[in-house]
């Protein structure tokens, strides 16, 4: 059976309450658990919510995990806003570009790639505190992805 992906019930109040009233919110592809991921969309700007619903998930473990590897220089998405009695978490959005493609694509480079994708998106977004996308990016210390 298909996961549900509307959006949770919360969550329009919960974007609301952090600055994105107006957003479009439309689901990504999830995983193998309760989870359920959407990208929230806002002009120019995006972020992914995560809907971990209690007492089925619990973000905690996330979260702290996400804020050790930042806080000590690895690739991790930056946590915005929580809601740990809904189970709502609103991320960075890393995008769409995803290692396991990026690496079939060309695996001479894994080695690299997988080295760098692990330690950083791009040499400013730690920095800035902005998304920066690999081919695109409106960073100019940006690096291509591998």
């Amino acid at each position: 059976m298909a996961a549900d992906m509307t959006p949770p019930v919360a969550a329009a109040a919960f974007l609301a309450a952090h600055g994105w009233p107006d957003a479009r919110i439309e689901p990504v592809a999830g995983d193998a658990s309760f989870r359920r991921y959407f990208r929230v969309i806002d002009g120019t700007r995006s972020a992914i919510l995560m809907d971990a619903p209690p007492p089925q998930e619990d973000p905690r473990p996330f979260i702290e995990i996400a804020r050790w590897l930042t806080g000590r220089g690895f690739a991790a998405p930056e946590i915005h806003a929580t809601d740990l009695d809904t189970g709502l978490v609103l991320l960075e959005d890393f995008g769409d570009v995803r290692m396991r493609e990026t690496v079939d694509a060309a695996p001479e480079r894994e080695a690299r790639c997988i080295a760098r994708r692990s330690t950083r998106w791009c040499d400013c977004s730690r920095r800035r505190r902005h998304r920066c996308r690999a081919t695109t990016s409106k960073c100019s210390t940006a690096r291509p992805i591998c």
